[in-house]
């Protein structure tokens, strides 16, 4: 039991999830250019977390118990990276195989996956076409800043932690969430 203790997979120690809507101040004079540029709304919502705990697997039985997913030992702090993707997200020597008939030292869920940055942003306005008609225009900037995310790191042996994905670009990932590229999207809709 006590080689069993770690984080949970669901282990986030922090989130900031920000979500606003604000009115754009335009000073109300008449002529048609005007008319275009007032009444816009800006909205969205700022995502910033940090990475969800990982698992790391050896996938031999060194344990002799025959479940094939032995913990490997830890040596050694455990430094992480995401300049080269040719190489490994954490430091390798930071673990070892366990001994034959030993199960390895290192606690559940050692790794710290990387976190999460999305800004979501919109731009809206309903234009009144008499008085029960509207229009209304909107485009969306997912991820605006195309900032780069990453999906949890490959559980494999202790050599081969690798980043082999990005993060999931829909909202159908539970465990990551979003976080794929930038992504428009323009959309009008008519209500009377």
């Amino acid at each position: 039991m006590k080689g069993s203790y770690g984080n949970s997979e669901f282990d986030q120690r922090r989130a900031f999830i920000f979500t606003y809507v604000y009115d754009i101040p335009f000073r109300k004079s008449g002529g048609a250019l005007n008319y275009l540029a007032r009444d816009w709304q800006l909205s969205g919502t700022t995502t910033l977390r940090d990475g969800f705990a990982a698992p790391l697997l050896t996938f031999g039985d060194e344990s002799g118990v025959g479940n094939f997913h032995t913990r490997p030992n830890c040596v050694g702090p455990i430094h992480y990276q995401l300049s080269d993707f040719s190489q490994p997200y954490a430091s390798p020597s930071s673990f070892a195989e366990p001994a034959n008939g030993t199960f390895g030292n290192c606690p559940r869920d050692p790794l710290v996956a990387p976190g999460l940055q999305a800004w979501d942003i919109s731009l809206q306005r309903t234009f009144k076409l008499g008085e029960r008609v509207g229009f209304e225009f909107r485009t969306s900037f997912f991820n605006a800043f195309n900032h780069p995310n990453f999906a949890e790191p490959a559980p494999g042996p202790a050599n081969s932690t690798l980043i082999t994905a990005s993060a999931d670009d829909g909202s159908f990932d539970s465990h990551f969430g979003v976080g794929g590229p930038r992504n428009i999207q323009f959309m009008a809709k008519i209500s009377w």
